[in-house]
């Protein structure tokens, strides 16, 4: 089925097939990260302010429930971590770091269980990134400690 593109006339895939592409393409984010993403959000659209002892503040809120960065100051992480990890570009939480959302989150053991499933999945997806080699330096590295030869300590 092809849906109307940006432009009048225009037609192209639908957008999860477009979405699709990209992530066979970069290998970043797979249908597991954005679940993990999708779970997290929903459950922060679910707590509201109130619920977690924050003021509820003045005026209407652009979203439901908790904001990004208020989850992330009651879990402990920040901004940026927690971000990343709603959008599928953080791929490996930590146990500890899956427990503190849950506890922010206010999950029962069931979706405790759900959301650590989740991030193992993930993590399992995600790309291993390359080993280093013990005992072997970069040739930039190599290249200037010919340059600068032995040093001494300074006391």
């Amino acid at each position: 089925m092809r849906q109307a593109g940006i432009f009048r006339g225009v037609t192209g895939p639908p957008r999860s097939c477009l979405i699709a592409a990209v992530t066979m393409e970069t290998g970043m984010m797979t249908t597991e990260h954005t679940e993990l993403g999708r779970f997290l959000r929903t459950r922060r659209a679910g707590v509201r302010p109130a619920d977690v002892g924050l003021p509820v503040g003045a005026g209407p809120r652009r979203t439901p429930g908790l904001r990004r960065e208020e989850l992330a100051t009651l879990a402990g992480v920040s901004i940026d971590y927690y971000t990343r990890l709603e959008r599928g570009k953080e791929t490996r939480p930590s146990p500890a770091v899956v427990d503190a959302l849950a506890r922010a989150l206010r999950l029962d053991d069931e979706e405790h269980e759900y959301l650590r499933a989740l991030a193992a999945q993930a993590a399992r997806r995600a790309p291993v990134p390359p080993r280093h080699r013990r005992g072997r330096s970069a040739p930039p590295s190599r290249n200037c400690s010919r340059r600068f030869g032995p040093t001494r300590p300074t006391c």
